[in-house]
């Protein structure tokens, strides 16, 4: 579990990171004129999809981690 603390230590690090980036990104956009379709919009939507992706996967191997080391607490 040393190692999963240690990924999501690093995660929350990065996670103003990307809060920054979306501000920095919502800015641009709306000062950009005519409306048009920035392809930073769509890193953006790429990013925002893979950061949701890592959260996700790092819960899930945490939830299956706890799993097991219950199942190894339990006397037979």
């Amino acid at each position: 579990d040393v190692f999963l603390q240690m990924v999501q230590d690093d995660l929350d690090n990065q996670e103003s990171v990307v809060k920054a980036l979306n501000n920095s990104l919502a800015e641009m956009n709306a000062n950009e004129a005519g409306g048009k379709h920035s392809p930073l919009l769509d890193k953006q939507e790429e990013m925002n999809e893979l950061w949701k992706s890592v959260n996700s996967s790092l819960r899930d191997k945490r939830n299956k981690l706890q799993e097991k080391l219950t199942g190894v607490s339990q006397p037979r």
